[in-house]
């Protein structure tokens, strides 16, 4: 019994590494014609045109490199390239309690939360292959 499993080792060693070299690269870094940005370098772009090529998050706000791109919600998991005037939006919990709320002390309007979040302004996209 040893024997066998001795002999169908390799075989399945081979099999698993062949199979995970094959497998088809799905990771959202950019293409050398689009630039991936790392959120450091973002703070520095804030207000220029940028350039992004990624695949849409399949997520409740669409994004590519962290970037929000509204208007591609039905483009989710999908390569794209998009550019745009890069602008930068931080909510505070200030900003969070200043809208209206009910009187049961919810807010009435929808909100993702504290944090920095990027979009593009005057965005352009193609749909890539």
């Amino acid at each position: 019994m040893s024997t066998i499993r001795m002999k169908a080792f390799p075989t399945l060693l081979m099999s698993v590494v062949m199979f995970l070299g094959c497998q088809q690269r799905t990771s959202p870094l950019a293409a050398s014609t689009a630039e991936a940005l790392a959120l450091p370098s973002m703070e520095r772009r804030v207000g220029q045109r940028v350039e992004l090529e990624g695949i849409v998050s399949n997520s409740k706000y669409p994004q590519i490199q962290g970037v929000d791109v509204w208007d591609l919600d039905a483009y989710r998991g999908k390569r794209v390239r998009v550019s745009g005037v890069l602008r930068k939006t931080v909510v505070t919990q200030v900003d969070i309690d200043a809208l209206p709320h009910t009187s049961k002390g919810f807010p009435m309007v929808a909100h993702r939360g504290t944090g920095t979040f990027y979009s593009l302004d005057d965005m352009k996209y193609e749909l890539l292959k």
